[in-house]
């Protein structure tokens, strides 16, 4: 059985091992909090790709592939 670590992930390791993603993030289209840009930006930082998932709206996600 694997062991649960509640600890923050170590994102450089994981991601030598791993692709990374995150599959559910919410921009100021909805209820989140970052721009388009800015959460590009820090996915790219993270080394990570994601998918933006804003509540009945896709302008979000249109201006996120424009850019990337």
């Amino acid at each position: 059985m694997n062991k649960i670590i509640f600890a923050k992930p170590d994102f450089t390791n994981l991601g030598k091992k791993y692709s990374m993603y995150d599959m559910h993030m919410h921009s100021r289209f909805s209820d989140g909090s970052g721009t388009i840009p800015e959460i590009l930006k820090r996915a790219s930082q993270l080394g990570i790709g994601l998918s933006i998932t804003d509540h009945n709206e896709i302008a979000g996600a249109l201006e996120a592939q424009k850019i990337a």
